[in-house]
């Protein structure tokens, strides 16, 4: 019996991070045995109900029924011709589809809400219904109960993973640098729907040239710090002391030197840690990264690799994570206007990006297009700003595959000018 992957390119550190955090809280079958792995695992349920529109309740279900049947493993074997995280048999789908954490969970939904419509399952005892749906033998439905607290605690762990917004919600905002230098944010209250913004406020001043101005989580605390590439080539960022507020910063670092043209500039999680790494587009094409080992304080860095090359026009380059295992993809706009982009398999390591492929069409003015999570689900959406000032946003439903988005809908008007228009 093996256990297979259950997200591509394998657990991630905060996979590690998650696990470490996790076993103390637990009590059951899963205390002390939480690993990376089987982190990755009950990630990959929780994104599945996540993505299906289900509630944190589903995913407690859910992830009580793959301690029980597997300890949180995707097995290619188990009793007779079961498999999988959740151990079901062939009559539910292939071996491939079983063994899919992404389609297992969603049948196992399937079947839930099937004995349980119109959201009842919300009102049932977890062990009751997932007992339901596994359907074991009478001596053996007490086992899932047993394990429903310990479920709830991961589920709402791995749910409220911290994704970088300024308000440390996950939903990115919206900000616009005006002619005056202040930068102006509005609230994400809604996730992915028509003008989802609430109040706003201005967040930072003196800021004249938007070439200079990033955004990233510096510390992994799910605050995105603002950045300033001053002219000097020093890099100054401000950490987010956390809230959604007016001036929300609370102490300063010199982050990098020597960065003297900033369109080169880029900030990322590249290794899922949550803590962005700062990265520099040569003239030669290769891009070098260095790697984020402090967080927020001088001079953070403590390892350079080169994760790129030919990438000859800085402009056309934009990393994002596409699929939610928090690394970031990279990403290059093509003359032709469309966007393709590399998964990001390895991590923090010299050149880790796996397959590639198209995302986007229709994006000939690479200033035009962003990438950001909007109803924090850790999958970035892609979003055009039209030159009417719309900024039209399509949802990613599929992560890390070919033209991705579902949905779309206008979310923004009046942002006439797509070089000060930021999404943290």
């Amino acid at each position: 019996m093996s256990a297979l992957p259950c997200v591509p390119g394998g657990p991630t550190q905060q996979d590690a991070s998650n696990a470490a955090a996790l076993n103390p809280q637990l009590a059951k079958k899963m205390r002390g045995n939480m690993n990376a792995y089987n982190s990755s695992c009950a990630r990959a349920v929780v994104q599945a109900v996540k993505g299906r529109g289900l509630n944190q309740r589903a995913a407690a279900i859910a992830i009580a029924t793959t301690i029980v049947e597997s300890s949180i493993a995707n097995l290619d074997s188990g009793d007779r011709d079961s498999v999988g995280l959740f151990q079901q048999r062939s009559s539910w789908g292939t071996f491939a589809e079983r063994t899919n954490p992404v389609w297992a969970t969603n049948k196992f939904l399937d079947v839930m809400e099937s004995f349980y419509p119109n959201g009842s399952w919300n009102t049932a005892p977890i062990g009751e219904v997932a007992a339901n749906v596994q359907r074991p033998a009478a001596q053996y439905r007490y086992r899932y109960a047993v394990e429903a607290d310990d479920a709830v605690k991961i589920a709402n762990a791995l749910w409220n993973m911290k994704r970088p917004s300024l308000s440390g919600e996950g939903r990115a905002e919206i900000m616009a640098l005006h002619d005056n230098g202040d930068i102006q944010a509005w609230y994400n209250v809604a996730g992915f729907k028509e003008m989802p913004w609430g109040g706003s406020v201005t967040i930072g001043r003196g800021f004249s040239d938007p070439s200079r101005v990033r955004f990233a989580d510096l510390d992994g605390d799910g605050y995105s710090d603002i950045i300033a590439i001053q002219e000097n080539g020093d890099v100054q960022a401000w950490h987010n002391g956390g809230a959604f507020k007016e001036m929300p910063w609370d102490g300063a670092a010199i982050i990098g030197r020597d960065f003297f043209d900033p369109n080169r500039v880029r900030l990322a999680d590249l290794d899922g840690d949550g803590r962005a790494e700062i990265m520099a587009i040569q003239e030669n094409g290769d891009i070098q990264a260095w790697h984020n080992g402090g967080g927020f304080k001088e001079m953070p860095w403590d390892g350079a690799a080169i994760i790129g090359r030919g990438f000859l026009d800085p402009n056309e380059v934009q990393l994002a994570d596409l699929d939610g295992d928090g690394r970031a993809e990279i990403m290059a706009i093509h003359p032709n206007g469309e966007i393709q982009a590399w998964y990001n398999a390895g991590g923090f390591k010299e050149m880790p990006w796996g397959d590639s492929t198209i995302v986007g069409r229709g994006f000939t003015d690479p200033s035009r297009a962003r990438f950001a999570d909007l109803d924090g689900d850790g999958r970035a959406e892609i979003m055009a700003i039209q030159s009417n000032g719309d900024v039209q946003a399509w949802h990613n439903d599929g992560g890390f595959k070919e033209m991705p988005w579902g949905a779309s809908l206008v979310i923004a008007i009046g942002f006439t000018d797509p070089t000060r228009t930021f999404f943290p």
